[in-house]
């Protein structure tokens, strides 16, 4: 346990405390100083507060120091924070010779106390949940303060680029950004200046890897120990077999994650043309969308999102992969990156070692979960594709009246499939409509029948411990593989010669069926608010099935909507978010498990 080592329980708590007070004086002066045309703080004031919070830090790493019942352990084991706050001091005492030496100190002392701060609530949060204690409300909580600062900065005169954004429509920017799912009320592009895209970049950081996650990495960073359950915990979390594996797993998310974010933003840098003009801009581009398709965000910082660059081929060969990357699972790319890794030291050694015997090492395998994570994207890549090619270039209004009338009765007069759609935008539709929520064309104008695939793709989702939602792949997997294993009249469902547990099927039937139900709610509940709106049947649910598997793909209603259907579509991204199963769990808390079963009795179905 992280108080193990420490003399004072009392004290620990208070240095907590105090970082918290620390954290949100920096956060006031932070918007103070850029929330605003002109500072709205004087530079001595800054300059006293700077100097306040460099004492508490100093005066807490010397404190635990001082209370660690081994200094020898602690500094070995807190190495990273030890030369974080010597970063932070050279900073603060070299910006002077810099040009905005004030903007310099505050970003590198809200980076540590972000650091700081984070890595603390994280590792709270996963001691009371693996104690049995309400995790999800504790997740609530965690995602109600990002959205609240969220939406403060937001509000800010600074981050409105044609007047400031009102309050509902900054709620429900700022929970899109946090539950990842690009729904907008406001154009990023036109109706958001440069700062507030900085905010919905950290948020989209933030929400997308889950703050939990983001904080487990960063509190194995900063050297704090976790018990047996807690380990356990997280490793539940990332969708691991053993909790032994939960640090290099850690360290794994954090290495990927800035490795494959760096790799788009470099492969993105000369997309934009004239988009993007000045290397800042160019950079910032390419960064936001590198985060935003990662993180499976959905956001941009174009009018009619991909649809200016289209016709680049790095909008097809870079973004697509990082959404499959992003909505593959961190438990997935660690499994698959130990074989590749274990493949490549096999090969090293029979090269260049000089001892010919081979010794039985045991062969990592590509587990079950990995298996099903693969194949399961694949077909969901490669069939939908080849349906909106059909469905685009085939089924032309023209050729059918009765479909033309059908699809304007259900998505509302215009909607009109293309005129052509080709194979890489289709790869592209199919790849981001479960996750990411980018478009390359008008997504109202596509035909009633793609409307309706996007529907059940959005659905479908990510894979589980991804940046995605939906009901995710291995839960459509195993759903349809548990039908087969009923047509075959086999006792279990079978996938990849293994058998998959009774529980995991009854998980996933939970999980569809609450989908479905909250899907349906949601529908009826906006389309009472939305009555005196033109909106169809079919564009009502096609927005709360985007709100609810955080896809952010839209016929183009969401600005639009009522001031009750903005908060309507609020709680169902964040519902989106949490999941079913969690929320399942927060509501059957206090239930126990009945230790008695009632005798069998056949019944008839169908």
């Amino acid at each position: 346990m992280e108080f193990s080592i420490y003399t004072s329980k009392q004290i620990e708590r208070g240095i907590f405390a105090a970082n918290i007070a620390v954290a949100g004086l920096v956060i006031v002066c932070f918007a103070l100083l850029f929330g605003f045309a002109s500072p709205m703080i004087p530079t001595g004031a800054l300059n006293f507060v700077q100097a306040l919070v460099v004492i508490v830090f100093c005066g807490e790493r010397f404190m635990r120091l001082y209370m660690a019942r081994s200094k020898r352990l602690y500094l070995r084991g807190h190495w990273f924070e030890f030369a974080l706050l010597g970063l932070l001091l050279v900073l603060l005492f070299r910006a002077g010779a810099w040009e905005n030496s004030a903007i310099i100190r505050q970003v590198a002392i809200g980076i540590y106390l972000a650091f700081q701060t984070t890595a603390k609530l994280a590792r709270r949060t996963v001691s009371i949940a693996s104690k049995g204690k309400n995790p999800v409300g504790m997740m609530l909580c965690v995602f109600g303060i990002m959205i609240v600062l969220g939406t403060l900065f937001l509000m800010l005169p600074a981050s409105g680029a044609r007047g400031r954004i009102g309050f509902v429509d900054a709620v429900f920017t700022a929970t899109s950004a946090v539950t990842v799912t690009g729904l907008t009320v406001k154009s990023t592009a036109v109706d958001v200046s440069l700062f507030g895209q900085h905010i919905i970049l950290v948020l989209m950081q933030l929400g997308g890897l889950s703050i939990v996650i983001f904080g487990v990495v960063l509190a194995f960073m900063a050297g704090q120990v976790f018990s047996i359950k807690e380990k356990t915990f997280v490793g539940d979390i990332l969708s691991l077999d053993q909790f032994g594996h939960t640090g290099k797993v850690v360290t794994f998310i954090l290495v990927t994650t800035v490795l494959i974010e760096l790799a788009g933003t470099l492969l993105l840098l000369n997309s934009w043309g004239s988009l993007a003009s000045g290397t800042y801009s160019k950079w910032f581009y390419s960064v936001f969308y590198s985060v935003s398709a990662f993180c499976n965000g959905g956001f941009d910082l174009m009018e009619g999102s991909l649809s200016p660059v289209r016709d680049r081929l790095s909008v097809y060969f870079v973004i697509c992969p990082l959404i499959i990357l992003g909505g593959m699972g961190f438990g997935v790319m660690y499994n698959v990156g130990t074989i590749c890794k274990d493949i490549v030291s096999r090969m090293a050694k029979r090269i260049f070692s000089r001892d010919r015997i081979e010794f039985a090492d045991p062969r990592r395998r590509l587990q079950l979960q990995s298996k099903i994570v693969l194949v399961t994207t694949l077909l969901l890549v490669v069939v939908p594709a080849f349906a909106f090619l059909v469905f685009e270039n085939n089924m032309k209004p023209s050729h059918d009246i009765s479909f033309t009338s059908v699809q304007e009765n259900i998505f509302g007069p215009g909607a009109r499939p293309q005129p052509h759609f080709g194979f890489l935008e289709s790869i592209f539709v199919s790849v981001s409509a479960r996750t990411a929520g980018f478009s390359t064309s008008d997504v109202g104008a596509l035909s009633s029948v793609s409307l309706a695939l996007l529907m059940v793709l959005m659905f479908i989702g990510g894979s589980p411990a991804s940046t995605a939602g939906g009901i995710k792949t291995v839960t459509f997997a195993i759903i349809i593989m548990a039908a087969w294993a009923t047509v075959r009249k086999r006792g279990h469902v079978e996938m990849f010669r293994r058998s998959v547990t009774l529980a995991a099927v009854g998980r996933s039937l939970v999980i569809v069926l609450l989908f479905a139900a909250t899907i349906m709610v949601a529908s009826s509940a906006l389309a009472i608010t939305e009555r005196h709106n033109t909106f169809t049947l079919g564009q009502i649910m096609f927005e709360t099935t985007s709100a609810m598997t955080t896809s952010g793909l839209s016929t183009g209603i969401t600005p639009t909507l009522t001031t009750a259907g903005k908060g309507l579509i609020i709680c169902t991204m964040l519902a989106g978010r949490l999941g079913p199963l969690a929320l399942l769990a927060f509501m059957t808390l206090n239930l126990k498990p009945a230790r008695y079963s009632y005798p069998e009795e056949p019944v008839m179905v169908g």
